[in-house]
């Protein structure tokens, strides 16, 4: 091949990469559209909570962190989850994390470590862990049960913990130190697994 010819298909080569790559992302872009519209709206979270703020900064486009918000009158869940993997695969966890949290919380009668140890099951179910299947992904997470009534906050974490500050005071509560998810073990062996309540 000469020179010039070489250099022609080099050019034709990069344009293809180029174009798929433009493709691809425009493809994420949207993805992230939908995984933006799971999170909680800010007028419900205003309508429970008098005064609070959000800090969401993903990474990636698309990516393994949500938050998640139900209420039911003076009682509401919250949770702060990191879920396995980064990217496309995180975004995937993420959103089947937030769908099986609507799915668990349908009323105000569940506990926080309640609401963990279904979202731990409904993970290895959906992902067929407890056969022993090679996603063995899980989720990271801080979840609270709060009753405006009963002036109560209800702290069930899987490996991630929480900071309460009060009157200048602040407080730490750590986590349960197992992730929601990923049911074996390196050696394959079923671990058993129980959250607690604060």
């Amino acid at each position: 091949k000469t020179v010039y010819k070489a250099y022609g298909e080099l050019g034709v080569e990069k344009k293809k990469v180029e174009r798929k790559n433009k493709e691809i992302i425009t493809s994420i872009n949207y993805a992230k559209k939908i995984q933006r519209a799971i999170l909680p709206e800010n007028e419900l979270m205003q309508s429970f909570f008098s005064d609070y703020f959000v800090l969401f900064q993903p990474k990636d486009i698309v990516g393994g962190d949500f938050y998640w918000f139900r209420c039911f009158g003076d009682v509401a869940a919250i949770a702060c989850v990191d879920c396995t993997g980064h990217g496309v695969p995180g975004g995937f966890m993420s959103m089947m994390g937030s769908l099986l949290l609507d799915k668990i919380v349908q009323n105000d009668q569940l506990n926080s470590d309640e609401i963990l140890i279904h979202l731990n099951n409904e993970i290895i179910r959906v992902l067929k862990q407890d056969i022993g299947g090679e996603i063995q992904d899980g989720m990271d997470l801080s979840l609270c049960v709060v009753d405006k009534k009963k002036k109560e906050l209800l702290f069930s974490g899987a490996r991630n913990g929480i900071y309460i500050i009060n009157n200048d005071e602040v407080d730490t509560y750590k986590a349960d130190i197992l992730p929601a998810g990923g049911s074996y073990s390196k050696k394959s062996k079923k671990m058993n697994r129980a959250f607690t309540a604060k």
